[in-house]
């Protein structure tokens, strides 16, 4: 299927995927999961490389993925909201891209949109034809990291709930508008969700 993208491709300084967490309905680490013979990771990093200068990894130690920059999360534990701190606390780019390392069906022609829609929010967003928004897939400005670190502070972890605080500062984008079906927000968190991406790369 072709996405749309926009007339002129925005880059930013820096991506990072997000790999830490337990991975506990898996059952085994999900970075290093293959599809068509390219790990997940692999896949991510290459999603985000359309639109930003270098992409690091967060939430693994440099001798699991010697083919990345690869950073500790700050707070192990915390959820993705403390990796998203990270990367904002250790690149200072500004703005800076996340995605998961679980989305395999993931185009890179949504960062470029993403980007676009930004404007001057501090977070831009995905959202798909149920209105169910995809906070870890997304563009963040350093000024989130205030009120971020706040919330983590405060043992407020859910990213869904950091957003709320933002409010009207939250752009979201509708994939459906660029011709982005909704399986292309897949979260591979199960063995099904597995073989249900691999049956659509198939």
């Amino acid at each position: 299927m072709e996405y749309d993208f926009p007339q002129s491709i925005k880059r930013v300084e820096m991506g990072f995927v997000l790999a830490g967490g337990s991975s506990s309905r898996m059952g085994e680490a999900k970075s290093f999961l293959e599809i068509g013979g390219t790990s997940l990771l692999a896949r991510a990093i290459s999603c985000l490389s359309l639109s930003a200068s270098e992409v690091a990894v967060i939430g693994l130690e440099s001798q699991q993925f010697p083919a990345a920059r690869c950073w500790p999360d700050l707070a192990p534990g915390q959820g993705p909201l403390s990796g998203i701190r990270t990367g904002l606390t250790l690149s200072k780019a500004d703005p800076v891209l996340f995605c998961p390392c679980d989305c395999p069906l993931l185009p890179p022609s949504i960062f470029p949109l993403l980007l676009d829609n930004l404007g001057e929010a501090l977070v831009a967003v995905p959202v798909d034809s149920s209105g169910r928004v995809h906070p870890l897939n997304g563009v963040y400005r350093q000024a989130c990291l205030e009120p971020l670190e706040a919330r983590l502070d405060a043992g407020l972890f859910a990213v869904m709930g950091f957003m709320d605080t933002l409010g009207d500062r939250v752009r979201l984008l509708d994939v459906s508008q660029h011709g982005i079906p909704d399986r292309a927000l897949l979260n591979v968190n199960t063995p099904e969700a597995l073989e249900e991406a691999r049956r659509a790369l198939a």
